[in-house]
């Protein structure tokens, strides 16, 4: 018999918990401390993919950032509704100075040819009329979304 593989679970969208899931036990096998209060948008007024594509992304870049830190390790994920807004922030350790274009985006540490996630994450902020905010202070890079969810 093969046994059962157990999946943690953060909130009720399979495929959203798929993408948590995996990423944070990454981080958790690297010795890295994960704190979530997640709560998934509503799936009545969003298309889960999308969001999951660009969650996979920042997740993926929180956790190659916190592979280059002294311990202790963290990535801080939280997400809330208020009223018709869907807010999420995701922390994580972060020592070196990031540096930031004119329009307040981070500059890829690894080159040109880098940044892919970052990308994702805008092209998914225009898709949906999210709001995107990055910004580093007190030993922490976070990225916010605030994402409308009464669109037509």
């Amino acid at each position: 018999t093969v046994g059962k593989i157990q999946v943690k679970t953060y909130c009720k969208d399979y495929i959203i918990n798929a993408v948590l899931a995996f990423y944070l036990e990454l981080a958790e096998n690297e010795g890295i401390q994960v704190q979530t209060a997640f709560l998934s948008p509503p799936i009545d007024k969003f298309r889960s993919p999308s969001f999951s594509v660009a969650l996979a992304n920042a997740l993926e870049n929180a956790l190659n950032a916190c592979k280059n830190e002294p311990e202790p390790r963290f990535i801080k994920l939280k997400s809330r509704m208020l009223g018709e807004q869907y807010l999420m922030e995701l922390s994580n350790t972060c020592s070196k100075t990031i540096q930031f274009n004119k329009d307040g985006l981070p500059i890829s540490q690894r080159g040109k040819n880098h940044g892919i996630g970052t990308r994702s994450i805008l092209s998914f902020a225009r898709q949906t009329n999210a709001m995107v905010n990055f910004h580093q202070e007190n030993g922490f890079f976070t990225l916010q979304i605030i994402l409308p969810l009464n669109l037509p």
